[in-house]
């Protein structure tokens, strides 16, 4: 693996982003997103409809215990 490939990890613990690269364009010239676009733009609507606010709103939200449905549907 890359070493400067971030990990899902790091956009939770704020580890060290990868370095940018300057200039790159997508296949219609636009610029590339920016490492806070990427993983800070969500669409998890129980927070907020803002995606750009979900980030900071889901800060602390416990994902520990995260358990199966005691009653599947067979």
């Amino acid at each position: 693996a890359d070493d400067a490939t971030p990990t899902s990890a790091d956009a939770t613990t704020g580890a060290a982003q990868p370095p940018p690269l300057a200039g790159l364009r997508d296949e219609l010239g636009d610029s590339t997103n920016t490492w806070d676009e990427i993983t800070h733009d969500n669409n998890f609507y129980e927070f907020t409809a803002k995606k750009t606010k979900v980030a900071k709103l889901a800060e602390g939200y416990p994902t520990e215990p995260w358990c199966d449905c005691h009653f599947p549907i067979a």
